[in-house]
């Protein structure tokens, strides 16, 4: 988790802020994947079903 908030030792109110972006984060996410919205590609993925959609029309 210290990766995420940036900082070795963060103090409350650094975790407070911190807890408060990613609930205000996850909530835009969630909204608009009750849209329609896709979620986002992963390239790996998508790479990879490239490969075997060529590999299948061979």
């Amino acid at each position: 988790m210290n990766h995420r908030i940036h900082r070795n030792h963060p103090n409350m109110w650094q975790f407070i802020k911190f807890f408060q972006a990613e609930e205000k984060r996850l909530q835009t996410i969630v909204l608009q994947w009750s849209a329609g919205a896709s979620k986002k590609a992963n390239p790996r993925t998508t790479f990879i079903q490239n490969r075997i959609n060529t590999l299948h029309d061979r």
